[in-house]
C-alpha cells in the first residue's frame, strides 16, 4: 500500500499516475521513493533526476560566482490553487486531456463547479479566474498570470526600446511596400477603434503627462521632424493645399482659428468668441447675401481702425471683403452704385479721391516686375489715359488723372485688353472680370437698396482703400 501524497493524480485501474513534470501517466513505480519505496513523489524518477542535475550545476555555479542575477517575477501570488482529490474525480479522467499544450485547456466539473488548468500556475483554477473582467473573454491562463506577463513585457519593452525600434526600422527597409500591407491588414475597423478609445482614456486621466511626453519628443527629434515635415510638404504640397482650403470653408474652428491670429498679427483687438462667430460665418454675406450650404464665409469690420468686436462685424463673403478692403461701407455702396449708373459731382467730390495716374515707364516696369506681356507704344498709352474712366466715367482734371487698367487679369497690358481707369476703381475691380465686377455689384446694390442699414452710419468715412489700420 502506497503513501499517496496530495495533488498526484493515481489511476487504480491501471496502476499508473500522471507525472507534474512530464505531464503523462506512467507506472507508479516510476513515483516510488527509496529505500522504502511506500512514499510516492508528483515527479517520476527521470523527471526527478533531471531536476536534481538541474540544481545541482546550479548550487555549483552559485558557489563559484557565476549566476547571474535573478529578476524578480511580477505576480507571485496565485489565484486559488484547487488539489484534487481521485476520489472526487470522473471514472474516464486523464490528466493529459487537460493539461497538455497540444490543446486548449478544457473546463472540469468538479466537487459542483467548473474549474480549468492553467499552463503557468500548473495548477487547477475555479473558471472565474480565467474570465478578463474588462472583455468577458476565456483565456487558457488564469488572470493574475496574464497580468503578471503584461507587466513584464511593458518592463522589457521600455528597457529595450532603442533595439526594438532599429529591428523595425531594419525589417521596414527591407520590404517596405510588404511592411506597410501587413499593417493595413492589422489595422482593422475594431482595433482601430479599441486602439482610439485607449488613447482618449489615457489622455482623460493625465492630459498634462501626455502633453510634456509631446513637447519632450519634439524637442529631442526637432531636426528630424523638420526634415520629415519638409520632405513630406514637397511630396504632398497640392493635396496639403487642398486639404487646408477644405477646412477653412467648412470648419468653424478652423476658420475661427485663422481669423484670430491674423488679428494678432495687425495687433487687432478681438472680443469674438468661438460660438458667435460661427453664427455670423453660417450667415449670408451682409452685402451680397452669397451663401453656400455647408460653406463658412468670412467676416469684415464695418470700421476698418476698429477691432473684431461685436457691434462691428458682419458676415462677408470672400469677392465682398476684396472689394471693401479698408473702405468705409457708405463709400463702398456709392463706388459700386457709380459703376453701374452715373453719379452727381457733388456726390462724387465726396466719394472718389484724386490720384495722380500712372506713367508709362512706370506701368512698364511694373508689368515687367510682375511678369506680364508689355507691347503698348507710349503713344498708345498716353492716348488710353487721356480718356474718360472706363467704369465710373471720371474725367481727367488738374488735380485728377486717370491710369490703366486690364480687363481680363490673365492678359498682360497688350492693345484691346487696356481701358482707361481710376485708382478707385482699378482697386475695386482687383482681379475680377469685367462681367464679374458688374454682376457683383448689381448683387450687392440689390440686396442692400431696401434694407435698413443704420448700423453703418455712424462709421468714420475713409476713401483710402489701402488705408493703413492703425
Amino acid at each position: 500500500m502506497y503513501d499517496i501524497p496530495t495533488g498526484l493524480i493515481v489511476d487504480h485501474n491501471n496502476d499508473t499516475a500522471f507525472c507534474k513534470g512530464c505531464r503523462c501517466n506512467k507506472d507508479l513505480c516510476e513515483f516510488e521513493i527509496a529505500p522504502k519505496k511506500i512514499r510516492l513523489a508528483l515527479k517520476c524518477k527521470e523527471c526527478r533526476d533531471v531536476e536534481a542535475e538541474r540544481n545541482r550545476k546550479h548550487r555549483l555555479n552559485k558557489t563559484l560566482g557565476n549566476t547571474k542575477p535573478q529578476l524578480k517575477r511580477t505576480g507571485e501570488e496565485r489565484a486559488p490553487k484547487i488539489d484534487l482529490d481521485s476520489r472526487k474525480l470522473p471514472p474516464n479522467f486523464k490528466m493529459s486531456d487537460y493539461s497538455s499544450k497540444d490543446h486548449p485547456s478544457k473546463e472540469l466539473e468538479y466537487d459542483g463547479k467548473l474549474i480549468k488548468y492553467c499552463q503557468s500556475c500548473k495548477a487547477f483554477h475555479e473558471l472565474c479566474h480565467f474570465i478578463d473582467p474588462k472583455s468577458n473573454v476565456e483565456n487558457t491562463q488564469c488572470n493574475l498570470q496574464r497580468e503578471a506577463k503584461a507587466i513584464r513585457n511593458k518592463t522589457s519593452y521600455h528597457n529595450n526600446i532603442e533595439e526594438i525600434n532599429e529591428r523595425r526600422r531594419e525589417r521596414y527597409a527591407e520590404n517596405p511596400v510588404e511592411a506597410n500591407e501587413r499593417n493595413k491588414k492589422y489595422r482593422t475597423p475594431e482595433r482601430l477603434q479599441q486602439y482610439n478609445a485607449n488613447r482618449r482614456r489615457k489622455h482623460a486621466e493625465n492630459p498634462e503627462h501626455n502633453r510634456d511626453l509631446r513637447r519632450e519628443y519634439h524637442q529631442n527629434n526637432k531636426e528630424r521632424i523638420n526634415v520629415r515635415d519638409r520632405e513630406y510638404y514637397r511630396v504632398n504640397k497640392d493635396r496639403i493645399r487642398g486639404n487646408d482650403t477644405r477646412r477653412r470653408k467648412t470648419q468653424p474652428k478652423t476658420r475661427y482659428a485663422m481669423i484670430v491670429n491674423n488679428a494678432k498679427a495687425r495687433d487687432l483687438d478681438f472680443d469674438l468668441t468661438l460660438e458667435a462667430a460661427t453664427v455670423l460665418m453660417e450667415s449670408p454675406c451682409f452685402y451680397c447675401n452669397y451663401k453656400v450650404d455647408e460653406e463658412l464665409i468670412s467676416i469684415d469690420r464695418l470700421d476698418s481702425h476698429k477691432g473684431y468686436n461685436v457691434d462691428n462685424v458682419v458676415a462677408c463673403c470672400t469677392k465682398c471683403n476684396t472689394m471693401k478692403r479698408s473702405l468705409d461701407p457708405k463709400t463702398f455702396l456709392l463706388r459700386l452704385k457709380g459703376i453701374l449708373e452715373p453719379l452727381d459731382k457733388d456726390v462724387c467730390r465726396n466719394v472718389y479721391r484724386n490720384t495722380t495716374g500712372s506713367k508709362y515707364t512706370d506701368c512698364k516696369s511694373n508689368a515687367k516686375d510682375r511678369k506680364l506681356d508689355f507691347e503698348l507704344t507710349y503713344i498708345q498709352h498716353t492716348s488710353i489715359v487721356a480718356l474718360q474712366c472706363y467704369y465710373c466715367n471720371r474725367n481727367n482734371t488738374r488735380l485728377h488723372k486717370n491710369g490703366i487698367d486690364r480687363l481680363d487679369s490673365k492678359i498682360g497690358y497688350v492693345a484691346g485688353n487696356c481701358v482707361a481707369c481710376c485708382t478707385d476703381c482699378n482697386l475695386l475691380k482687383g482681379t475680377l472680370t469685367e462681367n464679374e465686377l458688374y454682376k457683383q455689384a448689381s448683387a450687392i446694390l440689390e440686396n442692400t437698396e431696401d434694407r435698413d442699414l443704420h448700423m453703418i452710419d455712424h462709421i468714420p468715412k475713409e476713401l483710402n482703400p489701402m488705408a493703413p489700420i492703425r
